[in-house]
């Protein structure tokens, strides 16, 4: 079990005394360090990712970071991000749950069906994100609420987004949630991949997602 934080949205756990981003969004590992030991298994590292390294990400950060753990170690295990307990903790496996989803590998990052104002889309479970977004703003009436954010992602930057209102069933977490409209590339991006937006830490609030990418489900319980 590691001790969880959120610094500025995004997850950040204390993994053999580093601190380190565990970013869902993200197909690929890096750090400022060679290596990072996870369960007595000690996984290498690249310094960057498409041009992206700590330095940028820790721009963003109140407290900086010695590595993004992404996709292709968390596939490895079984994870949970508890965020009524602040805790991280991977497992070797676990028995798929009545209430799990199931995850489709999408270039190496998560997707989940979601139902979005009841209509039916697949979406990325992205833990890098402090928000939910969409690739295009939702239609409702009342969908627009005339405020912007800036936010941040790890593996983008910093932006500023237009922000709306839409129901959001992923999992055990259904209700009005607030979403950003991605900026392009990606949006551009993930219209390619046939996937309508991420979702964010916002649709979890203080609950939990179990996620086991190598045996393809997950759990998504909010908790307010």
């Amino acid at each position: 079990m590691h001790a969880l934080k959120l610094d500025n949205g995004v997850p950040v756990a204390e993994i053999s005394g580093l601190l380190a981003v565990v970013d869902t969004g993200s197909p690929a590992s890096f750090g400022a360090v060679g290596a990072l030991a996870i369960q007595s298994r000690e996984f290498p590292l690249a310094s960057q990712y498409l041009g992206v390294d700590v330095g940028a990400i820790n721009r963003h950060l109140q407290s900086p970071v010695a590595a993004l753990i992404g996709t292709d170690i968390l596939r490895e295990f079984v994870v949970t991000f508890d965020l009524g307990t602040n805790t991280l903790v991977f497992e070797a496996g676990r028995l798929t749950p009545p209430e799990a989803v199931e995850v489709t590998d999408v270039m190496g990052v998560p997707v989940v069906p979601a139902r979005l104002d009841g209509v039916d889309h697949s979406m990325i479970v992205d833990t890098g994100a402090a928000l939910s977004y969409l690739v295009a703003p939702p239609t409702g009436a009342d969908a627009a609420l005339g405020e912007t954010m800036d936010d941040f992602l790890p593996m983008f930057g910093k932006f500023r987004t237009e922000l709306f209102q839409a129901h959001l069933t992923a999992g055990r977490s259904a209700g009005i949630r607030r979403f950003g409209v991605l900026p392009p590339p990606l949006d551009g991006l993930l219209r390619m991949l046939g996937v309508s937006g991420l979702i964010g830490l916002n649709a979890i609030g203080s609950g939990r997602l179990v996620l086991s990418l190598g045996g393809g489900w997950a759990s998504i319980e909010r908790a307010d």
